[in-house]
């Protein structure tokens, strides 16, 4: 956890794998070429990916994650 000013930020791992039977979506809000490849092995690694639907306003990232 990370906490800004007053406002407590949690990590997917945190959240996640306490939670197993809830469904989370999930948006790629940065540009960076990384993030995708980085959140798959997150969740690859959480063994979660069949419970978290990704998205993005971004299309090159949702490409790089399906990837």
């Amino acid at each position: 956890m990370i906490q800004i000013n007053r406002y407590k930020i949690h990590s997917l791992d945190e959240i996640l794998p306490p939670l197993p039977k809830v469904r989370f979506n999930l948006d790629i809000k940065s540009k960076n070429k990384e993030a995708p490849t980085l959140l798959a092995a997150k969740l690859k690694e959480l063994e979660v990916i069949d419970r978290v639907m990704i998205g993005s306003f971004h299309q090159k990232q949702i490409n790089r994650f399906r990837k």
